[in-house]
């Protein structure tokens, strides 16, 4: 959990975003990806591009970190984070995907389901706040 690092804030109190991160679902299974250059398992998100809303970021990570076609994105909370080297309010999005296509050239080499959070996750800290959160809110049953 990540009590001094990581805050949960209702959705959109933040304003002003530099990241986007998405809790995604398939059939009641976590989704999470395998990032090329790192161990652990992550969340989908990145960096909102440059002319670039929230929401529109949130769909392209989405696509390119997992591959979904066709989901349903609701709106989830805001955190703010901050590590050794830097800080950033994140704008954090549910979706509940129904349909997968290939992932798409990029830096996340496959994805994969869990019932359970993995032991290996590259940003703990963050994940379980997370993960918290939408258990707190019914969105995610099924343990």
């Amino acid at each position: 959990m990540c009590k001094s690092k990581c805050r949960i804030f209702p959705f959109n109190s933040l304003k002003k975003y530099t990241y986007v991160l998405i809790f995604s679902v398939y059939q009641n299974k976590m989704v999470l990806s395998k990032h090329r250059e790192r161990t652990g398992w992550e969340n989908q998100g990145g960096k909102i591009e440059k002319n670039e809303t929230e929401i529109e970021a949130a769909r392209r990570e989405l696509y390119e970190e997992s591959g979904a076609k066709e989901y349903k994105l609701y709106p989830l909370c805001d955190y703010w984070a901050k590590d050794e080297s830097h800080e950033a309010n994140t704008m954090v999005f549910f979706a509940d995907i129904i349909t997968f296509g290939q992932i798409p050239e990029s830096e996340i080499e496959y994805i994969s389901f869990f019932d359970r959070p993995p032991k290996d996750l590259t940003y703990s800290y963050i994940f379980y706040s997370i993960y918290e959160f939408v258990l707190s809110q019914n969105l995610y049953i099924e343990l």
